[in-house]
């Protein structure tokens, strides 16, 4: 009797063993969730997300126009050339660094990058050097300046636009042709037009300033670079 009394208490220890072995206990802790629960509330915690650094501002890019060689340096045409030379100038800067067959010199405004650049592309050749510059800097066509001579404008006078055509300017109608739109600013330069008729326009532009014209271009000059800094400070819209 007592063989079989062992033989059923045996039975019973092993059949509580096997359902304890299936079934895990789990002991909560105060304020724990059930395990299902816990992994539900697992997937909605957001992840910790490292904090991006800010993307550097884009360059302003400032061109000057004109013809590179010392016989077109004194030229009408060369107007722009001589009006980013004054910028520079009054900058303290000098024209030491080529790239993308220009010459530039280069510094930082309120913490944006500014190079102001003269191609040596030719005047009609103009757009091949912005082009370059502005797939290397990415910088929006609204942070473009093109200073360039303009013979519909009197001697001194200076017109900012935010766009435009070219208005017969080869320089810009290249770089138009080149970067796909009018929609970029461009300061141009009033050189004036010849007294008399029988006077070619080409060989006008392309003609260097007469002693009358030096002081009104040494005063352009500067006028010019007042409106270059002044579309740096207060944009387009207010220079």
């Amino acid at each position: 009797m007592l063989q079989k009394h062992h033989a059923v208490t045996t039975r019973a220890i092993r059949k509580f063993r096997r359902q304890f072995a299936s079934k895990p206990k789990v002991v909560k802790t105060p304020n724990q969730a059930p395990p299902e629960l816990q992994a539900t509330n697992a997937q909605e915690v957001p992840k910790e997300q490292t904090p991006q650094a800010p993307k550097p501002p884009a360059p302003r890019l400032i061109f000057g126009l004109g013809n590179p060689g010392n016989e077109f340096k004194a030229t009408r045409h060369n107007i722009g050339f001589l009006c980013v030379d004054t910028l520079a100038q009054s900058l303290g800067l000098e024209f030491s660094k080529n790239k993308y067959s220009s010459d530039y010199a280069e510094f930082t405004h309120n913490g944006v990058p500014v190079y102001i650049i003269k191609p040596k592309t030719f005047m009609n050749l103009s757009g091949s050097a912005v082009r370059r510059w502005l797939d290397s800097t990415k910088a929006p066509l609204s942070n473009v300046l093109v200073v360039v001579d303009a013979a519909e404008l009197p001697l001194g006078e200076l017109r900012l636009r935010p766009k435009g055509s070219s208005a017969g300017q080869n320089g810009l109608k290249n770089i138009i042709e080149l970067v796909r739109s009018e929609d970029f600013p461009r300061l141009r330069v009033g050189i004036g037009r010849p007294s008399s008729k029988e006077i070619d326009l080409r060989e006008w532009v392309l003609g260097k300033w007469s002693g009358d014209e030096h002081w009104p271009v040494q005063h352009t000059r500067q006028f010019a670079s007042m409106a270059m800094k002044s579309w740096l400070d207060e944009g387009i819209d207010k220079a």
